[in-house]
C-alpha cells in the first residue's frame, strides 16, 4: 500500500496499514494458525474501529497491536 494523505495535508499517515491490521479480526478457523481463539466482533464496533483509525485517532498506535484484536481496545 502507498503513502495516504489525509484531508489535503501534506503530513503523510498510514490509515490503511492501520485498517489492513485492524480488520484482520480473529477467527474460530484460523486458531491453529494465529494462536488465537475466534471471537464475535459486532459490526458497530467494527465501524467505531474504522472511523477512529481514519480519523487519525490511531496515529501512536503500532498497526501490530491492532492485528487480531477484534476490537479498537488496545
Amino acid at each position: 500500500m502507498g503513502t495516504w494523505r489525509s484531508n489535503a495535508t501534506t503530513r503523510p499517515s498510514r490509515p490503511p496499514h492501520r485498517l489492513e491490521a485492524f480488520l484482520t479480526h480473529p477467527f474460530d478457523v484460523g486458531e491453529d494458525i494465529t494462536g488465537k481463539s475466534g471471537e464475535t466482533v459486532a459490526v458497530a464496533d467494527t465501524l467505531e474501529g474504522v472511523e477512529a483509525i481514519l480519523r487519525d485517532g490511531c496515529d501512536d498506535v503500532d498497526p501490530a497491536q491492532l492485528t487480531f484484536n477484534g476490537s479498537l481496545n488496545v
